[in-house]
């Protein structure tokens, strides 16, 4: 599994997990005219208010 945070335009910042994260796939899905919302993880998020998708890299 891998975690990742989204966050949205006003400032709340989502944590979840994947299956695993392909920033392709997530752009493909972001630029898809015909969706509304797109699921990361256990969320299910209106597109227009992502500003940013990214993986959570574990400190070692």
């Amino acid at each position: 599994m891998t975690k990742i945070q989204v966050s949205l335009h006003d400032g709340t910042i989502i944590t979840t997990e994947v299956e695993s994260y392909n920033a392709e796939e997530m752009e493909s899905k972001m630029n898809d005219p015909k969706l509304l919302a797109i699921r990361v993880g256990n969320a299910v998020i209106n597109k227009n208010v992502i500003k940013l998708i990214v993986p959570v890299i574990a400190a070692e």
